[in-house]
């Protein structure tokens, strides 16, 4: 199972929030990670309700990225790039540009979900209840991803070690 850092977060809502350091050194550890990406004036920007920080194209074409379109212009930019990404409103869930099938809380895992983690919606479900549930997704996306690997047992001396990288 891939374990994706909701907006780069390692270590609990806000650690990370679409910080380019904190992308990387997810990916360093061998996390991927959902970032979320604005379109102002033509130019991507990382940020949720509003844009924060210019987003480097290079790092959003990073294996093991995942971008949130959070605007049509977002949307519209991203289509172009060779990068991962998604757009998703109200729905259940989202189809993405590479494939995987982007599922909020309450979706019927598969093999190629990326399933949203109960904490990301306020959901009273334990991480640990929910993860036998989802087992079988092809990913999590959490603000715990610390909390996955543990139940995952993959620990390695030097950090985090998943898989030798995120495949998508």
């Amino acid at each position: 199972m891939k374990i994706l850092a909701h907006r780069a977060n390692l270590n609990g809502p806000g650690s990370g929030d679409n910080r380019p350091e904190s992308i990387r050194a997810c990916l360093e550890r061998g996390v991927g990670v959902e970032v979320d990406v604005l379109g102002v004036n033509g130019e991507l920007w990382f940020g949720h309700d509003r844009p924060e920080r210019r987003a480097d194209v290079e790092l959003l074409a990073r294996a093991g990225v995942m971008c949130h379109a959070k605007d049509i212009q977002a949307a519209s930019i991203l289509r172009s790039l060779p990068v991962s990404f998604f757009c998703l409103g109200r729905d259940e869930f989202a189809l993405c540009s590479n494939g995987l099938i982007w599922s909020n809380y309450g979706c019927m895992p598969t093999a190629a979900s990326i399933m949203c983690s109960p904490e990301l919606v306020g959901a009273p479900e334990s991480i640990e209840e929910f993860y036998p549930r989802v087992a079988t997704a092809y990913g999590v996306c959490t603000d715990h991803p610390l909390t996955y690997v543990k139940l995952l047992g993959r620990e390695a001396l030097n950090g985090i070690l998943l898989e030798s990288s995120p495949d998508w």
